[in-house]
């Protein structure tokens, strides 16, 4: 993005959180140009946008994921990124939506400028307050980041079986326990100890995490821009 102002929609959320936004955004290259309580009103404004701050992400409406669609495609060159309630079970749904950021509504407002400074220059950041993941990443630190890469690429060396590469995808899917029993025929204690012995195999270090490296394996080198990042 070369044009030093960065043209930004807010959507969404109450009004309060809108107007905080829009507060920390003012002196700052972050031109608040849009401010719609929904993604149909924003789509009214007719000049381009660089910038979509989604306040809510309806990921199980159709008709949401829809109108996202189409605000993707009326602003192609916008990076969209949601800014969540500590929600981890819709991050698989955010990435198939296509978004370059995926934040924590709870970071500091340092933060969240920092986080919005990557992914214009075309990170993809996903806070791991968002992800409940522990030992956050730094998203200053490649090295964590190379981390999650190889960790995500281990998925396709090791000899996992059928019954393994299965249940990852149930967990991209975003199926519960319960449900991947009931599809395999097998106990649901079964289940929670053959997902224990996968996260020891591919390194993840939870449901969360295994979804998030089976999803990067998957859609190969696109993501190696993406960080994982926790505020400092």
């Amino acid at each position: 993005m070369t044009d030093d102002v960065v043209h930004t929609a807010i959507i969404g959320g109450d009004p309060l959180f809108r107007e905080g936004l829009r507060r920390i955004l003012e002196d700052t290259r972050y031109s608040t140009d849009v401010i719609a309580t929904s993604i149909e009103d924003a789509m009214r404004y007719g000049n381009p946008v660089h910038l979509v701050l989604l306040l809510e992400f309806a990921d199980g409406d159709p008709q949401f994921l829809d109108s996202l669609a189409a605000l993707r495609a009326k602003w192609p060159n916008a990076r969209v990124v949601a800014i969540v309630e500590n929600r981890s079970g819709q991050l698989v749904a955010a990435l198939k939506a296509g978004v370059h950021g995926y934040l924590a509504r709870y970071i500091s407002a340092e933060a969240l400028l920092r986080f919005l400074a990557l992914i214009v220059l075309g990170q993809r950041v996903f806070s791991t307050k968002s992800l409940n993941l522990p030992n956050g990443l730094d998203c200053a630190a490649p090295t964590e980041t190379a981390r999650q890469e190889l960790l995500a690429a281990r998925i396709d060396s090791t000899a996992l079986t059928s019954r393994e590469r299965a249940m990852l995808t149930f967990l991209v899917e975003g199926r519960s326990n319960k449900v991947i029993a009931r599809q395999l025929g097998i106990a649901e204690a079964t289940v929670k100890a053959q997902m224990a012995r996968l996260f020891g195999k591919i390194g993840a270090s939870n449901r969360t995490h295994a979804a998030v490296l089976a999803w990067m394996s998957h859609r190969g080198p696109q993501f190696g821009s993406m960080r994982l990042a926790e505020p400092k």
